[in-house]
């Protein structure tokens, strides 16, 4: 089951009460707020974070499932496909 994350001012919002983990903002949005490089550097940072704690949590399934790849081309590769 997917994990939902908010980034949001409003703690109210119905949004935030469906979501499984709310990051609330300092400060309120306002229109022009969006377009500013400190804004989005932020906001990338969040996602970055975001991100990598999903890996971590995942490490080990990834793991697994990239094993079971690697099996799986290794035990239909032949000989012949790796002549240059």
């Amino acid at each position: 089951m997917a994990t939902r994350i908010l980034k949001s001012e409003r703690k109210k919002s119905l949004v935030a009460q469906a979501a499984d983990t709310v990051l609330y903002a300092a400060a309120l949005g306002v229109p022009t707020e969006h377009d500013l490089p400190s804004v989005r550097n932020a906001q990338l940072a969040i996602v970055d974070v975001i991100y990598e704690a999903m890996l971590m949590k995942g490490r080990k399934v990834a793991r697994e499932k990239m094993a079971r790849i690697a099996k799986a081309i290794s035990d239909h590769t032949t000989g012949s496909s790796h002549r240059s």
